[in-house]
């Protein structure tokens, strides 16, 4: 990697000073932006935000620009509105004798029960239960700690479920971290689908946050052993999709559980999805679908986190004890490992995603051309850092206003050579720069802006002990690199653009924080400096919610309230001349 960057280097000072002084740029962010920030001519706007006089002429397009980024994320928001995707999915013959679920038919005759948790399932299960009217006999649902009282003051009664539900609710994991209330209501499930029969239909509601919401830790393993996991894992650089593992093998009612512990009873799963490419054993830790992993598999996580010394030692005895009993007995159980037993054995269980990121990217895609921008959803499947995807997301936008810019052929080739190499480094293949270029292209010609937009979930290695969340985390590192990456006496090139960028959960939470996530531009960083405020300081801490509030009050954070929808994500680069 050294090799090639230097090589990169090497070649950009071969043809342009330009991508040299770029690439060098000091990784001092205080000091390049204090060399470029004076009081003079500033004025303020919104608060604590200064721009430069430079500026003033372009205030209304920085406005509106800032708009309209926030308005392409509530289009992908409203998109996956849980109410509307129960209608397109689930319907009532005319004779009520038959519930239609995405085609396949069930007779029914109050004979139906509804379980759930998740994020969003407060307003799946109103719909379901406004659907089935007395058909449904009794249902249980857990979501999170303080949303009907939340739902309610925003005047979002259609995500609660009436005074006089057949359902009863439970709300616990706070701080999106298994709790007793998440306990009690995980029990009060298994207790319900044990006592159906063949006669019964059970309809299970799962959305993001569901794993949280349903923890069943199989004994000697207690609630406390697995919390401590849980913060460790998340705390050491781990996955959602690593939790998630973790807590099908160590768990009752996961990978698989639910399922199986319902059976005889028609078993219809409608899922909200949070996860990458939308893997139903990964969602919610897979309650209904066939697990991919095994006990081994958990223990190779602990030991690549390194964390193995650092768990409770019950969960690495009892992983440890049933990786042995698999290898040694070769009596493997179907509900775990066995998939093709499973599929065969559980063939009245069917998995449905009702929602997804990809249908958020379309709607935010949709609302970007309405708004005039070229858009372009460039993957729903971001993952890793959130600092390397803010490294990434800066380059883009260095690389989008190359495209843009009509630059000298002795340096042209050699700036877009070293941006494209830059961003093949950051994950970024060919097809898909030449689908950014023919966009910028596309933009050029009808004098408007390129819009790319990305989904999924990214990860944060926590090392501070500040407040924030990856969504926060990566606006601020985008800010610092981008500025990094401009700041040099050929600013001419970016001088002449507005970028925005804005990164956001469909949850309407990021991390322990009243906020979605942050949209930031160019102005960021100039503005914390003349505040006596080191950027640098805050993300080193893990502290992107405090920062923001320091200088930008409330002009970059996205606080939309809970949502009551989950589908990962949402990232949005905007770039306008």
């Amino acid at each position: 990697m050294n090799t090639s960057k230097n090589w990169v280097r090497s070649l950009i000072r071969s043809y342009t000073s330009l991508c040299t002084r770029r690439l060098t740029t000091s990784l001092s962010v205080t000091n390049c932006s204090q060399r470029k920030t004076r009081r003079t001519g500033q004025i303020p706007v919104r608060g604590s935000v200064f721009l430069p006089s430079s500026a003033r002429n372009n205030l209304m397009d920085i406005k509106a620009l800032r708009q309209d980024v926030k308005d392409i994320f509530d289009a992908a928001v409203t998109a996956v509105y849980p109410p509307e995707m129960i209608r397109n999915t689930v319907t009532l013959s005319d004779d009520d004798s038959t519930l239609i679920i995405d085609g396949h038919k069930y007779k029914i005759d109050n004979n139906v029960y509804v379980v759930g948790f998740g994020k969003a399932v407060s307003g799946m299960a109103r719909t379901v239960e406004d659907i089935l009217g007395d058909h449904l006999v009794k249902g249980i649902i857990s979501i999170p700690h303080g949303s009907q009282e939340l739902f309610k003051s925003i005047h979002k009664d259609s995500l609660c479920v009436s005074e006089n539900s057949k359902i009863t609710v439970y709300e616990g994991a706070r701080d999106n971290m298994p709790d007793d209330n998440a306990n009690k209501a995980a029990m009060a499930i298994l207790d319900l689908i044990q006592s159906l029969n063949d006669n019964h239909l059970l309809i299970v509601l799962i959305s993001g946050g569901g794993s949280a919401l349903l923890p069943s830790p199989i004994p000697p393993i207690t609630l406390s052993d697995e919390l401590e996991m849980t913060k460790v894992v998340s705390t050491h650089g781990g996955s959602i999709h690593d939790l998630n593992v973790l807590r099908q093998n160590i768990e009752i009612l996961k990978g698989g559980g639910l399922a199986a512990k319902a059976k005889p009873a028609k078993v219809v799963s409608l899922i909200l999805s949070d996860v990458i490419e939308d893997k139903l054993d990964i969602i919610s830790s897979g309650p209904t679908s066939p697990m991919h992993s095994s006990p081994r598999q958990c223990l190779q996580i602990l030991d690549r986190l390194q964390v193995k010394d650092k768990v409770p030692p019950v969960i690495i005895e009892t992983l440890e004890g049933k990786a042995s009993k698999i290898k040694t007995s070769r009596e493997i159980d179907p509900q775990h490992l066995n998939i093709s037993s499973f599929e065969s054995q559980w063939d009245h269980v069917k998995n449905i995603v009702i929602g997804s990121n990809c249908i958020a990217t379309q709607a935010a895609y949709l609302k970007a051309n309405t708004l005039g921008y070229v858009p372009l959803v460039l993957t729903n499947t971001l993952q890793g850092e959130a600092k390397k995807a803010a490294k990434m997301f800066a380059e883009l936008a260095l690389y989008v206003i190359y495209c843009f810019e009509t630059l000298r052929p002795d340096e042209g080739n050699a700036t877009l050579t070293a941006a494209e190499i830059q961003l093949i480094e950051l994950g970024i293949n060919k097809i898909e720069l030449k689908r950014i270029e023919a966009a910028t292209t596309q933009a050029q010609n009808s004098k408007s802006g390129v819009c790319i937009i990305c989904g999924g979930e990214t990860i944060v290695n926590v090392s501070g002990n500040g407040v924030g969340g990856r969504n926060q985390e990566m606006a601020l590192a985008f800010a610092m690199e981008y500025k990094k990456l401009t700041s040099n006496e050929n600013s001419k090139y970016f001088d002449k653009f507005h970028v925005e960028f804005l990164s956001a959960g469909t949850d309407g939470q990021d991390g322990p924080t009243d906020a979605a996530g942050a949209v930031v531009n160019r102005y960021l960083i100039p503005a914390a400096l003349s505040s006596k405020v080191d950027p640098s300081e805050y993300l080193l801490n893990n502290d992107s919610n405090t920062f923001f509030k320091l200088v930008t009050t409330d002009n970059c954070l996205i606080q939309t309230g809970l949502t009551g929808t989950n589908v990962m994500d949402i990232q949005t680069l905007i770039v306008k001349p």
